[in-house]
């Protein structure tokens, strides 16, 4: 069972405008992206890629995996709709792997790619959250709420064992 832990981010104010203008860019990316994707009717992520990521890689100066992420974001989104162009919202949610966050369970910090570089970030969770997270698994999404940052990481909790009933009463 798939279960969200949703981890608190505490960066420092220079930390903080780092986040925001990688949202920002990341998200520009995708709408750049959405047009090409709706002027060809091109819909799929290899397609996509093919058709938008050493222009939109050499213009933006995202890293390369930003780029990757922000095509699979704009053909997921197209898997519903194709009849309108798709826009995203410059501080929309943005989907982390792990080539570009890593977590440093120990240290309770995250190291997480952003147009300013490589930046290491202290985090916070409550128990609850920090029992989920044990089994995180895959990608991350950054989060930006009411001004805070968050990551809402995606965790495989197993399935509990149904106990087998070998006697009724009754």
């Amino acid at each position: 069972m798939i279960k969200i832990a949703q981890i608190q981010l505490q960066p420092t104010p220079e930390q903080l405008h780092a986040l925001r203008r990688t949202l920002k860019e990341a998200n520009k990316a995708c709408d750049e992206i959405s047009a090409i994707a709706f002027e060809q009717q091109t819909f799929t992520r290899f397609n996509l890629h093919h058709s938008c990521y050493h222009d939109i890689r050499s213009r933006t100066g995202l890293s390369a995996q930003i780029v990757i992420r922000a095509i699979a974001k704009v053909a997921d989104s197209y898997k519903k709709d194709k009849e309108i162009k798709h826009v995203f919202k410059p501080s929309g949610a943005f989907a982390y792997d792990a080539r570009i966050l890593t977590y440093h369970r120990w240290e309770q910090t995250v190291s997480i790619w952003t147009v300013a570089g490589r930046l290491t970030i202290p985090y916070v969770m409550g128990a609850s959250q920090k029992e989920i997270f044990k089994y995180q698994k895959g990608e991350s999404d950054l989060c930006m709420v009411k001004g805070k940052f968050y990551l809402n990481a995606a965790c495989d909790i197993p399935e509990e064992k149904v106990m087998e009933i070998s006697d009724m009463i009754g």
